[in-house]
């Protein structure tokens, strides 16, 4: 890739201000075959959607400061710039603040095996594992297609509904987990994922080892590897374990009643599952018992 000659000095220019974290300019893609990308007007809600922003901008220190860890690892194919300009936006005070030169000068070399479109041939996993990294920042709906991609679920379900039609998830999606996981085994979100690639194979009690694992790693605020060894336990029939697991993440998160209750219609998994009661539920809420 190329930068215009003076982009730097015009950028640390402009962000020396006090205007703006962050400069970017408009892109031209060069090499097997050319287009060109005029970057759009920031809108913090519409960054959760669409990378906003190309990988050539020249940031403020504060904003990989505000980040723990800068890049994030866990994304599959690419987008590490995108999940952290999310992370940016959710973690420094005021946010992203861009300022633009509206010419072309980040010159993007294109190459029919490049990284980036090996990215857009994976482009539907690379999504869902950015989104995983957000789990209360998207809607619960996108989090649970996100898993259903990695369980491999095709829309297309046996009528009888007792039988799902799996898309075979590639082999690449299993070998880059694996390859991470190798280099990252303290990550939870990858363990996760491994979970769910596991879960769609049918080695449920391999994957309930990699819930039990990521929810230790995990950060408190992800809720995501205990709801899945919640419906996994559904799923072999502990369903004594499986109400107890979910009944504390209810404690912890609200929306998991809501989520259990309309799971039929957010996921296309089928789990035969229990009715879920919620054991103690906090101070000054009625406990609840959903009959699913």
């Amino acid at each position: 890739d190329l930068i215009g000659p003076d982009f730097l000095e015009r950028g640390i220019a402009m962000a020396s201000g006090g205007a703006c974290n962050l400069v970017i300019a408009d892109l031209k893609g060069f090499g097997a075959w050319e287009y060109a990308w005029h970057v759009p007007e920031y809108s913090a809600r519409d960054l959760k959607y669409s990378n906003m922003f190309h990988c050539s901008a020249l940031f403020h220190k504060s904003l990989w400061q505000a980040v723990p860890r800068g890049y994030p690892i866990e994304t599959l194919f690419g987008y590490e710039d995108w999940a952290f300009w999310i992370f940016a936006e959710e973690m420094l005070e005021g946010g992203i603040r861009p300022c633009y030169i509206h010419e072309e000068l980040f010159r993007y070399r294109i190459r029919p095996d490049s990284m980036h479109q090996s990215l857009l041939k994976n482009q539907e996993y690379s999504i869902a594992s950015l989104r995983m990294l957000h789990p209360n920042l998207f809607p619960s709906e996108l989090i649970v297609s996100a898993h259903d991609k990695f369980l491999g679920i095709n829309s297309e379900v046996w009528a009888a509904g007792t039988k799902e039609v799996r898309a075979k998830v590639p082999v690449k999606v299993f070998s880059t987990v694996d390859d991470k996981i190798n280099k990252f085994p303290w990550s939870g979100p990858l363990r996760t994922i491994r979970g769910l690639l596991l879960e769609g194979t049918g080695d449920l009690e391999a994957a309930m080892e990699e819930y039990e694992l990521a929810g230790l790693l995990s950060g408190p605020q992800d809720w995501q590897p205990r709801w899945r060894l919640g419906l996994v336990q559904q799923r072999l029939g502990l369903h004594d374990h499986g109400n107890a697991t979910l009944s504390a993440l209810h404690r912890d998160f609200d929306g998991i009643a809501h989520l259990y209750r309309n799971l039929a219609s957010l996921s296309e998994q089928r789990v035969l599952r229990g009715p879920l009661h919620v054991r103690a539920a906090r101070a000054a809420e009625p406990a609840e018992k959903d009959e699913l």
